[in-house]
């Protein structure tokens, strides 16, 4: 018996020294060595070119972003963006948040408008790090029929010149006023199920399903939130076909049931108006993200 495990060790120890031998030979050979060299070259080119085109892309939208900035800051603006381009791959959702606060406080101090920070923040990481902007909206009726209506006041955020959304290159829309970011033609992307009526359940689960735009926080708009961006100075569709083009002109479900747990609410885009309707009609989808949740 003993002679047999003796055998074996003796066995195991020559495969051993064999395997040695060709891992020798391979480092000194000189063809292993450059195949092994080249294709680590070939990952750390794609590597770099992945992380410049990146680059490039934050230049662009931040440059977007910032229409009303003086030249001079927005260096600082893209370097910002940068910053926290890079934190959402280092941390979880529980210590992001605190990260970007540290970060959008460094750059407020140094004189950079809460306001822009804030756009730029929502656009990469999905929450907003100060309450500037957030708030209910316009309706986006400007028309007074008599003093002291809403077209007289227009009151709602944005204040002043602000610009309400911002369409962020990438098939969304971050609406300014409320914090809120949305896909711009769910239509034609990220199309199906989009492309048609869902019912409502249906509608919850393929807006909890999707991935889009490198975000996988997706749901379905309560019904504030989807009255939110209509706009009551148009009609058919009611809401700004700019930056959320290709609207239907019929109904878009909310996920906000109504108090007999039988029909939901939804908002007819022809003219802005909403009902509730049974769980199995079929209505189309606009999914949304971001925003204050408490479950």
């Amino acid at each position: 018996m003993r002679l047999i495990q003796t055998l074996s060790q003796t066995q195991r120890t020559v495969k051993n020294m064999e395997n040695r031998a060709e891992k020798y030979k391979a480092k000194i050979n000189g063809d292993v060595a450059k195949q092994r060299y080249d294709a680590t070259k070939e990952l750390s080119v794609k590597q770099e070119k992945a992380a410049t085109e990146d680059l490039v892309k934050i230049e662009e939208q931040v440059k977007s972003i910032l229409s009303g900035v003086s030249t001079i800051l927005i260096p600082y603006y893209i370097i910002f963006a940068k910053e926290i381009y890079r934190l959402k791959s280092k941390h979880t959702s529980a210590t992001l948040e605190m990260e970007l606060c540290g970060k959008c406080r460094k750059w407020w101090v140094r004189g950079l408008e809460p306001q822009y920070l804030n756009r730029i923040s929502l656009l990469y990481t999905g929450m907003a790090c100060f309450d500037v902007g957030k708030g209910l909206p316009r309706t986006g009726q400007t028309t007074s029929y008599v003093n002291y209506d809403d077209g007289w006041y227009k009151a709602g955020l944005p204040a002043g010149a602000g610009v309400r959304f911002t369409d962020n290159g990438d098939g969304t829309i971050s609406d300014n006023a409320t914090g809120l970011m949305w896909i711009k033609d769910p239509i034609a992307s990220p199309g199906a199920p989009f492309d048609a009526g869902l019912t409502w359940n249906d509608a919850i689960t393929s807006c909890e399903a999707l991935d889009y735009a490198g975000q996988t926080d997706w749901r379905l708009p309560n019904i504030f939130e989807i009255i939110s961006i209509v706009d009551y100075s148009k009609i058919n569709p009611s809401i700004n076909a700019t930056f959320f083009p290709n609207t239907v002109n019929s109904a878009y479900w909310s996920s906000t049931a109504n108090f007999a747990n039988t029909k939901a609410y939804e908002v007819y885009f022809v003219d802005g108006s909403c009902s509730a309707q049974a769980f199995g009609n079929t209505y189309w989808v606009r999914p949304v993200r971001g925003g204050q949740l408490n479950h």
